[in-house]
């Protein structure tokens, strides 16, 4: 049976405590438990139920065939990658919508739960809210640099990071962002003077944000970063997608992104990868690490070549956008996937 793919949100208590189950059916005899061992324990490939083997079979046994079963050599390395991934992992569809504003910072927080893409129940209609939001209180898009960059205000952005350039990386508001992100998924699509969000993004490259800011649905990866967020996924585009790709590739985005290509190679036409990476596409070659579609005659063929392989070069299968999983691939070049070996996410 192949590896699977960790659970979202997965976490280590979590699975000790399915090591240790495992461990007593195992020791109870449990001929399909015995079946698992033989198939991920390195030295048990012959043991049979009830064999002295499987008779002694320990905890530490149990975690073995737990890692290596989610893909991993050895319960550390498990332990350790999960380790890592609680620093990026992010739930924004789980943030309640509608709840009592009690104070201003609840009202600033409700207004970008109300305007950015999650992944989960986005709505237009959410984001006419959040358009009704500032409309009776303008003054949100002052409240803070994440509120600068989901409404593209210019003046804010720049008198916020040139009092304080650490702004442009630092993390707040309800999902625990960069101001990068907000900007890119925000669905606000707010025209008029004084806004702008290709002119934020810039203001916010300028003074030092990551162009590969990201983070991990659910504790899974591939990260969903800024060029995911400008890019969309079933919902729309950002208004500004080709300025903005343009802009992040620039400034150093990692052009193999696995779970942009994934988002938009349903898309048949090419249009999304002219419009931003086409030119990265051609002059950095096929990404060697991302999804398999699992729809194929519906996507884009050029799309295809780039993600058409999977981990070791075979297929894998996938669920659409917003529920898919994946086995466990390498790491990618990305500064985040370095930081966690590379799981899959939904769209």
């Amino acid at each position: 049976m192949p590896p699977r793919g960790l659970p979202g949100n997965a976490n280590l208590e979590q699975l000790r405590k399915g090591a240790k189950s495992f461990q007593r059916a195992v020791l109870a005899g449990d001929a399909g438990a015995a079946e698992v061992v033989r198939e991920f324990h390195p030295r048990l490939g012959q043991a049979t139920p009830g064999s002295p083997e499987l008779a002694a079979f320990r905890r530490s046994d149990a975690q073995l065939v737990v890692a290596r079963r989610f893909g991993f050599a050895s319960w550390p390395q498990l332990k350790a990658y999960l380790e890592r991934v609680q620093r990026y992992s992010r739930s924004p569809h789980s943030q309640p919508i509608g709840g009592p504003i009690r104070d201003e910072q609840a009202l600033v927080d409700e207004f970008l739960r109300l305007a950015c893409l999650t992944y989960g129940g986005d709505d237009p209609a959410r984001w006419g809210r959040a358009r009704e939001v500032l409309e009776a209180n303008p003054r949100l898009a002052r409240a803070s640099i994440h509120t600068a960059a989901a409404t593209g205000d210019v003046a804010t952005a720049r008198e916020l990071l040139e009092r304080d350039p650490s702004q442009a990386n630092v993390q707040g508001g309800p999902h625990r962002w960069e101001p990068l992100l907000y900007l890119t998924y925000s669905r606000l699509d707010l025209p008029g003077p004084g806004r702008s969000a290709p002119d934020v993004a810039r203001l916010l490259l300028d003074h030092g944000a990551d162009p590969n800011a990201g983070y991990l649905w659910e504790g899974l990866s591939p990260p969903f970063t800024a060029l995911t967020g400008a890019f969309g996924c079933g919902p729309p585009a950002h208004r500004d997608w080709p300025a903005l790709a343009r802009l992040l590739l620039e400034r150093g985005a990692d052009p193999n992104d696995a779970q942009t290509l994934y988002n938009r190679h349903w898309d048949p036409s090419d249009d999304w990868l002219c419009g931003g990476t086409r030119r990265s596409w051609s002059s950095s070659g096929t990404p060697a690490r991302s999804r398999s579609p699992t729809r194929s005659t519906s996507s884009s063929p050029r799309a295809r070549r780039a993600i058409g392989r999977g981990p070791s070069g075979s297929s894998t299968t996938t669920r659409p956008c917003a529920s898919g999983r994946s086995p466990a691939a390498p790491t990618s070049s990305c500064a985040l996937r370095r930081r966690t070996a590379s799981r899959r996410l939904p769209c």
